[in-house]
């Protein structure tokens, strides 16, 4: 069987090599890229598919690209290939959405024959006609996908880590504002990730200018990551609720024995174990209250038992390691997707 597979790579994580992979170790199947301008122009590799695996194919990309895509969707179905499309967000993060991207998005799920969910509550965001097309595979861990996990100095002070690309719909300023209302010696935050633009960089620093918040605005390497890792108490992940269903970053912490703060989005509510920080809101003043009251309890917690979040980090660890483990990935592929 010959998968084509879209992206074929990603600078942001691993997600998608860590799919390529698995993909790659089940007998009898070959995985390329899946390049739709190359489907357009007859590319023999392209139509030699038996499978398109789409991934985050939603994105809006400008009104042509959304109506090639459009048109890539009909022309494969037309030709009988099998479509798999795996939901990352509730919706996207991009709240002015076009009616076109709408249309890309709802064009997606009539056209596909299977849609993957990394999270069982993501059923409750399709429409009730698509549920039929659900198939749930958990979310893959990245345990040793950045190298061994590193040890922290000790401290007594809470040290917060943001880690990823540095976005507006990531609601940093919220986190800034909530973490600066703390004594530098109590809770220090480190934002690390590549900001989206130079003025929004700027906005940042103005925003956190004497405050208890270091940056380090630059893509954080693979052979940095554990190290980042390692040197904090806590993930923060002020997640945008109403777009966000999955985070790879919780994944990311869990297998490297590290625990959140995080919304109660689709992948956290999906673990049996609940060493983590998580709440819920309405609006963006909730949303402030809520992150301040989690960062209040975890101050406390650490200040009560200071080894309390690398207990509950190795929690986690343990269960990413059974339930979301690359042996577990490729047996439900091989005995649901691809059978």
């Amino acid at each position: 069987m010959k998968i084509a597979f879209f992206p074929y790579e990603s600078t942001e994580n691993k997600y998608v090599n860590i799919i390529i992979e698995i993909l790659k170790s089940i007998n009898g199947i070959k995985v390329y890229p899946f390049v739709p301008l190359d489907y357009l122009r007859f590319s023999r590799k392209m139509w030699g598919a038996n499978v398109v695996w789409l991934n985050w194919f939603e994105l809006d990309h400008g009104r042509v690209k959304n109506m090639l895509k459009i048109f890539v969707l009909i022309l494969l179905k037309v030709t009988g290939k099998k479509i798999i499309y795996t939901l990352h967000n509730r919706k996207l993060h991009n709240k002015d959405t076009s009616t076109l991207s709408r249309l890309l998005q709802n064009s997606i799920y009539y056209f596909c024959d299977i849609i993957i969910i990394h999270s069982k509550i993501s059923i409750h965001d399709l429409p009730k006609k698509y549920i039929v097309k659900t198939q749930y595979i958990p979310h893959p861990n990245y345990i040793g996908e950045y190298g061994d996990s590193k040890g922290k100095e000790a401290s007594t002070k809470l040290r917060l880590l943001f880690l990823g690309q540095v976005k507006p719909y990531k609601n940093i300023e919220l986190l800034i504002k909530t973490a600066s209302e703390w004594n530098p010696n109590e809770v220090e935050l480190t934002i690390a990730g590549k900001p989206i633009s130079e003025e929004y960089k700027s906005e940042l620093l103005n925003l956190a200018a004497g405050k208890n918040i270091k940056f380090v605005f630059e893509f954080v390497k693979d052979d940095e990551m554990s190290e980042y890792l390692g040197n904090c108490d806590l993930l923060v992940l002020p997640y945008d609720i109403s777009s966000s269903l999955n985070s790879g970053t919780v994944i990311l912490a869990f297998s490297y024995a590290k625990t959140v703060i995080c919304p109660l989005i689709g992948t956290v509510g999906d673990l049996t174990n609940k060493e983590f920080l998580t709440y819920t809101y309405n609006d963006s003043t909730e949303h402030l209250a809520a992150l301040k009251q989690q960062i209040q309890k975890a101050t406390t917690l650490k200040s009560n038992d200071n080894q309390i979040f690398d207990n509950w980090g190795q929690i986690m660890y343990n269960e990413v390691y059974q339930s979301n483990s690359k042996d577990k990935i490729k047996q439900i592929i091989e005995q649901r997707i691809l059978k």
